[in-house]
């Protein structure tokens, strides 16, 4: 193994190439230079202390995009993980933004040091405010894995620990064996691929659990459902779009575990562009609807609401409350708009221009509220066609390339984006996990959480 120390040579030289100093006589396409670029690629995390907290270690275009990273030791990653990061966290690295490092690494489980402040509620799942106690977040395991449960006690609190399946619900507790008994290991084994959370009292000197098996693909895609995330905590979050983010409420209810606060301000059927051919719903699209975000006159939106109300009795109170927001208070608007745009055979430029226009109008207004664009997700039509190959008249542009270029746009402007088309784990394979039954467009909860989950992740890069 290969490695380098703080202030010896080879860090020293490693420097002076990724500084372009010349003075470091390393010629180009020597070994040395090579070996030197395999410590880049192959090095040891930096040492860090408590100054460090908040640091990261990200993943950029599918790869861990920071020079240090451990030989052997992270995870593989793909552009699936584009967004989720290492933190350091109470002086070292943390592990809440990506759970399976900890499992890699050491497969050891503090839940002192890396434990949330919360009480859990036995037979319920639920969690409480109160310092006495503390909780980890969600660590995934596989069934019939065993793992051992260490923990010195000073409490007559029982230690606990919960079970959840692979999408998070909560599936049962136990206490721990051997609490009040001096230092006692209690060996469990996990009754389903999902996640354990470890609960334990202040007063015991520490609690840990050691892990020793791999973690199972199916629930790699949750690993950071569910859980608290510092760096997003307490942001003020406002979607706008289509029904993607407005049917049912779960993407904002989800997005509201990880920030807070999040306002769903998003009309289904909507485009990015103006229709023609509707005098109500025109004025929910997104241009017109970012107007009147932007001006604050909403007369025409009030009278076309009052409109459609008898039959979308909901667009009412949808609108009451995106005309509430408090914009001086928002952190970050997310949209997704460009799915229905697609099936109205609206052209690249149309859609581009259009999304031009909205990106322009809230920068304008809003300078300081950062602006995130999810481009539509992947959706199917039958059996061999789907948003990779199908095509409406005239415009004859499929999904996959309406993404491309709604990611390329918000390249252009310089704001962030999350290319959900390609990210979210959609196919025809994982239909019946992801999608409504029968629904060949609509999340259920599984993919509205998976989805939450990858646009916190992509928050947490830009906060």
């Amino acid at each position: 193994m290969v490695g380098t120390e703080p202030g010896d040579r080879e860090e020293m030289l490693l420097a002076g190439i990724l500084n372009g100093d010349t003075t470091t006589n390393i010629e180009p396409g020597s070994r040395k230079e090579a070996y030197l670029k395999a410590i880049l690629e192959k090095g040891s995390l930096p040492k860090v202390s408590g100054s460090d907290n908040g640091k990261v270690l990200s993943v950029v275009n599918g790869e861990w995009g920071a020079a240090n990273i451990p030989e052997g030791n992270l995870p593989a990653v793909t552009s699936a993980d584009n967004g989720r990061f290492l933190r350091v966290s109470n002086g070292s690295w943390g592990n809440d933004e990506f759970p399976e490092f900890d499992r890699v690494r050491k497969n050891t489980y503090s839940i002192k040091a890396d434990g949330l402040t919360k009480a859990f509620v036995k037979n319920s799942g639920a969690l409480q405010n109160n310092d006495s106690y503390r909780v980890t977040g969600l660590i995934p395991v596989k069934k019939d894995e065993q793992f051992e449960y260490k923990l010195s006690h000073g409490s007559s609190a029982l230690p606990i620990i919960a079970f959840y399946d692979a999408s998070g619900a909560y599936d049962g507790d136990e206490s721990v064996k051997g609490a009040n008994e001096g230092y006692k290991s209690g060996t469990y084994t996990v009754p389903t691929d999902g996640f354990v959370r470890l609960v334990y009292h202040t007063s015991y000197s520490d609690v840990y659990a050691v892990f020793t098996s791999e973690i199972p693909d199916n629930v790699r895609a949750y690993v950071n459902d569910r859980t608290r995330v510092e760096r997003t905590w307490g942001l003020n979050v406002l979607l706008l779009g289509d029904s993607i983010f407005g049917n049912d409420g779960e993407i904002r209810a989800f997005i509201g575990e990880y920030c807070g606060s999040c306002v769903n301000g998003a009309f289904g059927g909507t485009r990015v562009s103006v229709r023609t051919d509707d005098p109500n719903w025109k004025y929910f699209d997104g241009e017109n609807i970012v107007t009147a975000l932007t001006t604050g006159v909403w007369t025409d939106q009030d009278a076309a609401a009052a409109a459609l109300s008898s039959s979308y009795p909901w667009i009412t109170g949808r609108l009451a409350g995106l005309k509430a927001v408090d914009m001086s208070t928002v952190d970050v608007i997310i949209m997704d708009w460009g799915t229905n745009d697609y099936t109205a055979a609206q052209t690249i430029q149309t859609i581009t221009e259009a999304y031009g226009s909205v990106i322009d109008k809230l920068q304008s207004a809003f300078p300081s509220v950062r602006l995130l664009i999810s481009t539509p997700i992947w959706r199917y039509f039958s059996n061999s066609e789907n948003g990779d190959n199908k095509t409406f008249t005239p415009a004859a542009c499929t999904l996959k390339e309406i993404a491309a270029a709604i990611e390329e746009l918000a390249g252009d402007k310089r704001i962030s984006v999350l290319n959900a088309y390609r990210n979210m784990p959609l196919s025809y394979a994982t239909a019946s996990t992801y999608f409504d039954t029968g629904d060949k467009t609509h999340l259920n909860t599984a993919g509205n959480r998976v989805y939450a989950g990858l646009l916190t992740g992509k928050l947490r890069t830009m906060f």
